[in-house]
């Protein structure tokens, strides 16, 4: 079925043609192979959850290597690679690796998109002639699915606590994209909200917002008071120090991507819960489907476009 919004995609559009092969994922891929397809675009993938062949409209492939053959573009999932750089496939049956050799099937010259890469696969992505994006950072990106991401962390909050939000004490650890909305939606709940940050311009945002601000390093003298705490830090942050001034009954929700922010096996030799909420974009596969698309299709025209100006 071709949705009113993608009508004027299906004429000429500047990707038709273009073999794509996804790697893995959720729910969310769906809705990027069907904008995919709906711009023309040959999609081959493996990986996916039930469902991913009615995406298709085609059995899934049996490897990576079938999928990448002949691919100009290698998509990857947002929440990217597991610690033994496994791509993100929650649903699949076994763990997926890219290996050189399913990127050197690809047809060069060749992009690989995702999240963010560890260096072990950046540097065999560039070891392989291939060009390399990767969108984590991308502030348009992020923004658009935030919300989606902050309504995921509130339902693994509340799946995993006997107190309300509403006026219990939260603290955020950095004041990124994703934190500065899920900030918004908990004060909005009536929770009381601590943004633990090292820049002030972040720290002054938070107080704007009515969230408490403390600088990042006065954290041990606080993080005892908090009932639920949210790290969306890309670091390993809380270590065995902080997390044993953490109070015993305390929630962590680790938000970051891997490595992840907090160590969680001192996590919970100490009796902490702790939450590794991962693929919160799930949430609303559909909403960030689409706006995952708008980053993916921006970076494809643009490595298509350079792609082209070296062949001509």
């Amino acid at each position: 079925m071709i949705h009113k919004e993608d009508t004027a995609l299906t004429s000429g559009s500047v990707l038709a043609g273009l073999k794509v092969a996804v790697i893995g994922g959720d729910a969310r891929e769906f809705e990027i192979i069907r904008l995919m397809r709906a711009e023309g675009m040959e999609v081959r993938a493996t990986g996916l959850p039930v469902g991913g062949e009615t995406a298709l409209g085609r059995d899934q492939e049996r490897s990576v290597s079938e999928a990448t053959d002949g691919a100009r573009a290698v998509l990857c999932p947002i929440p990217g690679l597991g610690m033994d750089d496994s791509i993100y496939a929650p649903k699949w049956p076994e763990r997926i690796h890219v290996r050189p050799a399913d990127l050197a099937r690809c047809a060069p010259p060749a992009v690989v998109v995702m999240g963010t890469a560890s260096p072990t696969f950046r540097e065999m992505v560039v070891r392989a002639g291939l060009a390399l994006r990767e969108y984590e950072q991308d502030d348009e990106l992020m923004i658009l699915r935030s919300r989606a991401i902050a309504e995921g962390a509130i339902k693994v909050a509340i799946e995993n606590t006997d107190v309300t939000l509403h006026r219990t004490r939260s603290l955020l650890l950095g004041f990124g994209r994703v934190s500065v909305t899920l900030c918004e939606v908990l004060l909005a709940l009536g929770a009381e909200v601590t943004v633990a940050a090292r820049n002030p311009v972040q720290l002054a945002r938070a107080w704007e917002m009515g969230a408490e601000p403390l600088p990042l390093s006065e954290l041990p003298q606080a993080i005892g008071s908090a009932r639920i705490i949210w790290n969306t830090i890309p670091v390993r942050v809380l270590g065995e120090t902080l997390l044993a001034k953490t109070a015993p009954d305390a929630v962590i929700i680790d938000l970051s991507a891997p490595p992840g922010g907090v160590d969680h096996e001192k996590a919970r030799a100490l009796g902490r819960s702790v939450v590794w909420a991962r693929g919160l974009g799930s949430r609303a596969p559909v909403t960030v489907g689409r706006s995952q698309w708008k980053g993916i299709r921006r970076i494809l025209v643009e490595e298509l476009a350079v792609s082209d100006s070296r062949t001509s």
